[in-house]
């Protein structure tokens, strides 16, 4: 692992980072088969896979990092996966904005997951069932669940659910390469 972000990008790592994460039943290798150590190898894991990014969370900023990272071409999806205790990406704010009764965003049409800039406007423009009032004001707020339909569509587009790892980082170290 080269790279490591939580939030937001930060710099390369000149050394190899050891990352110990703690991970819930099915182990990984149930969950990936093709992560499953060899036999009699002692490896955990999460030992298995040489990764260039790991992306801590799998919320709004996680998840948009590494759309970010494929959508540009500064990384594939096979040197990234996103790391969160999470059933699926963007859990625990599906879970957070259900409790809160919440039904448009505080923040702006273009406060959102996609590349583009107006991305979230042009989904609402070819979306089917298309929902009444959409955005609402002040500043073009969308709705919950517009914006909640168009993350579902980067992350089918960008294949984020695939890079997902349920799991959490209990420490992280760098190590000397050698």
């Amino acid at each position: 692992l080269r790279r490591l972000i939580a939030g937001d990008p930060g710099p390369s790592l000149d050394n190899p980072l050891s990352l110990e994460v703690a991970m819930p039943s099915p182990p990984l290798s149930t969950i990936r088969p093709d992560l499953a150590p060899s036999a009699g190898s002692r490896q955990t894991p999460a030992s298995v896979e040489t990764l260039e990014w790991l992306i801590i969370g799998g919320g709004i900023h996680g998840t948009h990092i590494a759309a970010r990272l494929i959508g540009d071409g500064v990384a594939t999806p096979r040197s990234i996966r996103i790391l969160d205790p999470g059933t699926r990406l963007l859990d625990r704010w599906r879970t957070c904005t259900q409790a809160t009764g919440m039904t448009h965003l505080r923040s702006s049409e273009v406060h959102h997951l996609d590349l583009d800039y107006g991305g979230l406007r042009l989904f609402a423009g070819r979306r089917k069932g298309r929902v009444r009032r959409p955005f609402v004001p002040p500043f073009n707020r969308p709705s919950l669940g517009l914006f909640n339909d168009h993350c579902d569509q980067v992350d089918r587009r960008f294949g984020l659910s695939d890079l997902h790892v349920r799991g959490f980082a209990q420490r992280c170290t760098l190590v000397p390469e050698g």
